[in-house]
């Protein structure tokens, strides 16, 4: 998996949810991280794709909302997450259930491992304990 779309193609093949979805997922754990986490932001630039993906959520917000799942990560995100919204928040507002979400979240530090390195994951991870709880 080179880039976010690759990935998320990938998962959602691998998870048996739709692209849509995991798009939905995606975005709104990225801006999570971006967000809340140290080191998130230079997280999200070194994985390729990541930024236009959030730019491209936070467009449709801004033009008055998309359609389907992007529609309503744009209205989750609002700009900002906000320190109230957790992972758990982004996995429900995108339809994964606990036991799909919790892989997800597998398959999504395991992508990012390999793009950003085990150090920085594990910054980020060490300072959002609700998305490292969820690593099996």
């Amino acid at each position: 998996m080179d880039n976010i779309k690759e990935f998320i193609a990938a998962a959602a093949n691998q998870l048996g949810v739709g692209s849509d979805q995991l798009t939905g997922a995606t975005a709104g754990l990225l801006d999570l991280i971006q967000h809340q986490a140290d080191g998130g932001r230079d997280l999200i630039s070194a994985l390729p794709g990541a930024s236009a993906l959030l730019a491209g959520t936070e467009g449709n917000n801004r033009g008055g909302g998309g359609r389907g799942i992007l529609g309503a990560a744009g209205k989750l995100l609002g700009g900002s997450i906000g320190q109230s919204l957790g992972v758990a928040d982004v996995l429900k507002e995108s339809g994964l259930g606990a036991e799909t979400g919790a892989k997800f979240i597998n398959f999504f530090v395991n992508f990012a491992r390999g793009h950003a390195g085990r150090e920085l994951v594990g910054r980020v991870l060490k300072s959002l304990p609700q998305l490292a709880k969820m690593l099996g």
